[in-house]
């Protein structure tokens, strides 16, 4: 025993009786000791500050992680040995009320470590069940009387602070099948490991006898699930959206066969049923998916793994399809199209199902499923389709941007979208550039009427000194189809500089990629007819018929322009009217070099830059009217 002056610890009751079974008189409740200035350092200070310590991680561990064995390794499991009554034991780790035992190499019962003093097993003279159990306890350890003389400083020859070790042996318990009849001495711990039905007569303990009692694959990091988030630019994805896509998979295919709508013919019977049953599969993993995501029971890796498995059951199922629902080619185009989506057709531009998973990318892997379930549900209307836009209004007050100042910006979100149910929830989704700018929203979710609802959407920013710049982004998505969201980029602010205001011209063609691009095809620039992107004008004034002079050119980063049209020395213009309280498209017509010329490279990036200028109202020239210009990154790609 440790030469110590005294014992100050003392453990709350709770604590003491979790950790010791044992209630105690006159708890203390201290987490933590404070060393004050000028005051000696003593043995009991130190001694009770590694108590406290050492209490509250024993706790944590025993009664937050469990005692077993951690995912990985086979600490302490009981295996057959040759000789007789004679067990081996595994090499590892084990927690055991909360202290961390180790057995650094395989040992067996007769040679483990503190083997001295344990009976011999003897062969069973009938059949009998005993239980195997770990004991565990510590012990001070000096550096005089057989202890390790490392502890004394052999400059001064006086020993130094006092170890505690930690000891275990593995221990049996004849003709029984668990640990309520030993003696539990004070201070050791215990946990049962296997159970051995010897047989009468018998001397070597096979493997067929003995049965694992240890709790494995304890890892806390194994069984914490983190949900599911991704984000990579503005497109993100989390737990409702990968729900979300579930629900339209599953739902788009029930309302294909519930309307008729799901090409097949069987030859019998017992061939429908079958096919039904295929489908069902499909049906059923998707709504599994949905329970698992919505209970937060599914980590990003999860959900990757999930998403192999939807594909491998869409497979199946097509494959179900082909083999007895195709009859006379009824399915082969369904088939066909499937597959595309499935497994990516170059030619339809259709990246795939697989690709994504093969590069392991869950976000685009949900996205190329929510394209699928788009294709599924579109002769059946089941998910909303169409386009949704956030178009910027104004800004109050209307200044130079000052750091710590809040700038109250409102959107109008307008939904274009087509559905059975008339009208469709939209979440709305705020993304500021700038890391230290806040900004608060005023409604997460807006439920808008199709084909022409609206509504207003205050965004509420406040600029911070450490970053000049930054970014708003108000991004519209419909809940139930998340490849309907608004395209319209983000407007730049800058410390010191007059935010934009209220705008009439938007652009408003697909989304841009998580770069901030507009994907063009290679092919699309080198048709006869190009390609137009789409903007709108908008006219919210009643009562006034406006016009419009729209001017548009493309800007390619290459050094030979030739080919390209129109180009900034000769911009395209049109004169466009808007009626009043009236949004407006107008498509921007761009080329790239026509055969023989050879086609722009994949890879090439540029600009494609639109201004509209007000210049007629009812008729009258306007003088000086406002103007708008917008500019969009693109790259062309295959």
């Amino acid at each position: 025993m440790g030469d110590f002056s005294r014992n100050t610890f003392q453990l709350t009751n709770i604590m003491h009786q979790l950790i010791t079974w044992e209630p105690v008189s006159n708890p203390a409740h201290y987490v933590g000791i404070r060393l004050q200035q000028g005051v000696p350092v003593l043995d009991a200070d130190w001694n009770e500050l590694e108590d406290i310590r050492r209490s509250e991680l024993l706790a944590m561990i025993r009664y937050f992680i469990g005692n077993g064995v951690p995912a990985g390794n086979q600490g302490f499991q009981i295996l057959s040995t040759s000789g007789q009554n004679n067990f081996s034991v595994a090499a590892g780790i084990v927690i055991v009320d909360g202290l961390l035992v180790i057995n650094q190499n395989i040992t067996t019962y007769q040679t483990q470590p503190n083997a001295a003093g344990l009976p011999a097993l003897a062969t069973p003279g009938a059949d009998r069940t005993d239980i195997v159990y770990l004991d565990t306890w510590e012990k001070e350890v000096t550096g005089s009387g057989g202890g390790d003389p490392r502890l004394i400083d052999t400059r001064i020859g006086i020993e130094t602070a006092v170890r505690v070790k930690r000891e275990w042996v593995v221990r049996v318990k004849e003709n029984t099948n668990n640990l309520s009849s030993i003696v539990k001495e004070k201070g050791h711990s215990y946990l049962p490991l296997a159970r051995i039905n010897r047989r009468a007569a018998v001397a070597v303990i096979t493997s067929d006898m003995i049965i694992d009692m240890r709790k494995t694959g304890i890892t806390l990091a194994e069984h914490i699930k983190v949900p599911i988030f991704v984000q990579i630019g503005l497109e993100m994805l989390d737990v409702a959206r990968f729900v979300v896509m579930l629900t339209g998979l599953r739902t788009s295919l029930f309302a294909r066969l519930r309307q008729g709508q799901l090409p097949h013919q069987t030859a019998s019977v017992q061939d429908e049923n079958i096919l039904l049953i295929a489908l069902q599969e499909v049906m059923n993993r998707a709504h599994i998916g949905e329970v698992q995501t919505a209970s937060r029971n599914m980590d990003n890796q999860d959900a990757l793994q999930f998403m192999r498995s939807l594909y491998d059951v869409q497979k199946d199922f097509l494959g179900v399809l082909e083999s007895i629902g195709n009859v006379a080619n009824a399915a082969q185009a369904f088939i066909t199209q499937y597959s595309k989506y499935l497994d990516g057709s170059t030619a339809d531009f259709i990246k795939g199902l697989k690709l994504a998973l093969d590069n392991q990318d869950l976000l685009a892997a949900v996205i190329a499923q929510e394209e699928l379930n788009s294709f599924l549900s579109a002769p059946v209307t089941n998910l909303p389709e169409g386009t949704v836009n956030v178009f910027y209004n104004s800004v109050i007050p209307f200044e130079a941007l000052t750091a710590g100042s809040t700038y109250a910006f409102t959107f109008e979100v307008e939904s274009q979208v087509t559905s059975p149910l008339g009208s469709e929830e939209f979440s709305i989704q705020v993304a500021v550039s700038a890391a230290s700018w806040t900004f608060t929203v005023s409604q997460n979710n807006v439920i808008l009427t199709n084909l022409g609802g609206k509504t207003s959407i205050a965004v509420s920013v406040t600029p911070n000194a450490a970053e000049t710049q930054a970014t708003l982004t108000v991004t519209a998505i419909a809940v139930r189809n998340p490849l309907v969201r608004s395209p319209q980029p983000g407007i730049p602010l800058q410390i010191g500089v007059e935010p934009p205001v209220g705008t009439f011209f938007f652009y408003a063609d697909t989304r841009l990629n998580v770069q901030g691009q507009l994907e063009i095809r290679q092919n699309h620039l080198t048709r006869t007819t190009g390609r137009d992107i789409l903007f709108k004008i908008k006219n919210d004034n009643s009562g006034e018929i406006r016009t419009y002079r729209i001017d548009h050119y493309i800007s390619p980063n290459v050094a030979d322009t030739t080919g390209w049209s129109p180009l900034q020395a000769s911009p395209a213009s049109q004169d466009v009217q808007v009626n009043p309280n009236t949004t407006t498209d107008y498509f921007a017509k761009v080329h790239g070099p026509k055969s023989p010329a050879p086609p722009p490279p994949i890879g090439t990036t540029g600009e494609i830059v639109a201004t509209a200028t007000l210049i007629e109202i009812n008729g009258t020239p306007v003088v000086g009217g406002a103007t708008v210009e917008i500019r969009i990154n693109f790259i062309v790609i295959a």
